[in-house]
């Protein structure tokens, strides 16, 4: 999975919510918390791959792709973001 299709994915979730009140399983396991890190790092100025825009209370989630992980910042938590491994998207795409 890349930037793009995340991003995606994500916003079909909560869409889906918005629409019945169920989304993607996964997501409702807490799936994307669980790569939160608090690490202090600061989002890179170069704009990015992707935006789930209805992440975060409408903040928005910006992806980026940096070897083989989808890194993801928002500026409702601007001390850390969402390092993603790569081969850990697999799961959303069994139900997306």
């Amino acid at each position: 999975m890349n930037a793009r299709e995340l991003a995606r994915c994500y916003d079909q979730h909560v869409s889906q919510i918005w629409r019945d009140g169920t989304g993607n399983p996964i997501f409702e396991q807490g799936w994307l918390e669980q790569w939160w890190v608090s690490d202090g790092s600061m989002e890179p100025n170069d704009p990015p791959i992707a935006t789930s825009v209805l992440a975060a209370g409408g903040a928005g989630i910006r992806w980026r792709e940096r070897g083989d992980e989808l890194v993801g910042y928002t500026s409702t938590r601007p001390s850390g973001c969402y390092r993603i491994p790569r081969p850990a998207t697999e799961r959303l795409l069994s139900v997306a």
